[in-house]
């Protein structure tokens, strides 16, 4: 099952992140142009770039996955 976390850059989406990757989720994260990647640096995961304000980058984001966790602010 592959789920999409918003926010994964910062301290609590991390967090979010890590877990699921640790309980065998297949993680996508969603992550602005220009973000800070140092908190989910070398972790497995799938980056797709885009922004929340952005519906067709949310859209695409979305593709394929069946959860969702919002943990962007």
């Amino acid at each position: 099952m592959k789920a999409l976390v918003t926010g994964a850059t910062g301290f609590v989406g991390g967090a979010v992140a890590r877990a699921l990757v640790r309980a065998g989720t297949d993680v996508r994260v969603l992550a602005r142009p220009g973000s800070d990647l140092g908190n989910i640096e070398g972790l497995a995961v799938e980056q797709v770039t885009g922004d929340l304000c952005d519906p067709g980058s949310l859209r695409t984001a979305l593709t394929g996955c069946r959860q969702l966790y919002h943990v962007a602010a």
